[in-house]
């Protein structure tokens, strides 16, 4: 469950980030290495996926909340 729980997270964080960026994404991260990439898209990504933790934490109750999230 904890290998595929990583890659729910990696796509959570991956989704996020880009429906972010797209959305509200104003202020460049790095122009000159991916002018694409935006801080409003790196936020939303992480933040997504804190949720996903506490999520995964609620249903499944193996690990702790600590250990979902971090």
């Amino acid at each position: 469950m904890l290998l595929l729980s990583f890659f729910i997270f990696v796509w959570t964080n991956d989704t996020f980030a880009y429906l972010m960026g797209v959305n509200f994404g104003h202020h460049r991260l790095f122009e000159r290495i991916s002018p694409a990439k935006s801080w409003e898209g790196a936020l939303g990504g992480i933040l997504f996926t804190i949720m996903m933790g506490f999520l995964f934490s609620y249903l499944f109750k193996e690990l702790t909340i600590l250990q979902w999230i971090g």
